[in-house]
């Protein structure tokens, strides 16, 4: 992103939400690829002083120079996704990627981090669950419990795989719409058009997280601001639909697993059917996130 795109997007987010509780530095994309990075962070701080700034990464170009400068740095939380013990799984998962540098570098952070007394930076330790590794879960999740058990504020995350709105593959995933006719069709489970605002690098806006391709975009900062895009009416239509169910086969919310609800989720949400329907790697996460000291997990269905 362009150092001109993102202080326009800053100044007007300030000016309209001065208390924004949440900015995500990141999107499709790795942000440490970004020489501007760090300068971003520091931008972001002086217009919103209050907000938590969190970024996403896969670790693989966190050298120590970047880990100092984000040690550096006002963030408050800092993502990794190894998602595997397996080093040979690792590079089917992430292509091109080694495990071995990712885990190299995250240490490096968390040795950093101690020494420097930066423990107020959350780390998010994550694995992403996909049909090849849940074999795996078990022994992640051990692994990195005892690592992260001599560093404070330091989080294990897993979420379900899903198919991004069925713009990839679906073979792998545990979560596609495309491979299954047991959902009904519900307002964004996630309520994106309602509450996300998303910018991409090119200054286009689009209220999913999940719309890598921009086939809900909805303007351009560089045009307009992003009230009156938030605000207009291509934004406005996209929720009136999503309210009166009215989206249709060609739209990308469509095919979404947020806009279709598994009905054995629903299931397993109604008083006394705990268990009934438990998918394959439950008996893992029940029994071993318990023990950690804060587990974030996306809502599994």
């Amino acid at each position: 992103m362009d150092k001109s795109i993102f202080r326009k997007a800053i100044e007007e987010i300030s000016s309209e939400r001065p208390n924004l509780e949440h900015l995500g530095l990141h999107f499709f994309g790795e942000a440490l690829l970004n020489p501007q990075f760090f300068d971003f962070i520091e931008l972001a701080r002086s217009y919103l002083p209050n907000t938590y700034l969190a970024v996403s990464s896969n670790a693989s170009f966190l050298s120590s120079e970047k880990t100092d400068k984000l040690l550096n740095s006002s963030l408050d939380s800092f993502g990794i996704w190894p998602d595997t013990t397996d080093p040979r799984q690792y590079d089917q998962i992430r292509t091109g990627g080694s495990l071995e540098i990712v885990e190299s570098n995250l240490k490096e952070l968390l040795q950093k981090r101690r020494l420097r007394h930066r423990e107020d930076i959350e780390v998010h330790i994550g694995m992403i669950l996909f049909k090849d590794n849940l074999p795996f879960l078990h022994d992640f999740l051990e692994r990195w419990k005892l690592i992260c058990s001599r560093y404070e504020n330091v989080h294990i995350v897993a979420a379900e795989s899903h198919d991004w709105a069925g713009e990839v593959p679906s073979d792998n995933v545990l979560n596609s719409v495309a491979r299954s006719s047991l959902f009904i069709k519900v307002p964004c489970l996630m309520l994106m058009p309602f509450r996300n605002c998303v910018i991409s690098a090119e200054g286009y806006i689009t209220p999913c997280c999940f719309d890598g391709n921009l086939k809900l975009g909805l303007g351009n900062i560089k045009d307009d601001s992003i009230k009156n895009i938030w605000n207009g009416k291509a934004a406005s239509d996209l929720r009136e639909k999503m309210i009166t169910a009215s989206i249709l086969p060609s739209d990308l919310c469509w095919r979404c697993h947020a806009y279709n609800a598994n009905i054995f989720s629903i299931w397993r949400m109604l008083p006394g059917t705990r268990g009934i329907f438990r998918k394959p790697y439950d008996k893992y996460a029940l029994s071993h996130l318990r023990s950690l000291k804060r587990v974030s997990a996306l809502r599994k269905g």
